[in-house]
């Protein structure tokens, strides 16, 4: 399932901003835990990767 642009920075700030469960977000926004990870953009992890310079991000909360 492809979501919008708006629905996709909803889950992005839901999925970052707070402590709530995937299936919680996933289940309040009615769309499959799948669909809410393929939306998940990476955060910036504020430092280059030490091998090629290219900007780290975390792809998911467990890595913060």
């Amino acid at each position: 399932m492809m979501v919008d642009q708006e629905t996709r920075e909803e889950l992005n700030r839901l999925y970052w901003e707070s402590d709530e469960s995937v299936s919680d977000i996933a289940d309040r926004m009615d769309i499959s835990r799948r669909a809410l990870y393929d939306s998940i953009e990476p955060r910036p992890a504020g430092v280059p990767c030490p091998e090629c310079g290219a900007p780290l991000g975390f792809r998911n909360r467990m890595a913060l």
